[in-house]
């Protein structure tokens, strides 16, 4: 009974491109955590990558800016 509130809830709270996040969900707790991850910030290792594009964009003729 519990469960279902709480999924009760969450589907007055999310928005409709999430809501099937939580009506398809077996419990509240899967339909938490499968929306957390939806919205966990980008891995390190992501944000390494964009570095180091941001880097390589950085260089001028084949040189480093940073001689």
């Amino acid at each position: 009974m519990c469960n279902a509130r709480v999924k009760c809830w969450m589907m007055s709270s999310v928005s409709e491109n999430l809501k099937d996040y939580v009506r398809f969900a077996d419990t509240a707790h899967k339909a938490w955590e499968d929306l957390r991850e939806l919205m966990v910030v980008p891995s390190v290792e992501l944000r390494i990558r964009q570095l180091r594009q941001r880097i390589d964009l950085m260089r001028q003729d084949g040189d480093s800016l940073t001689r």
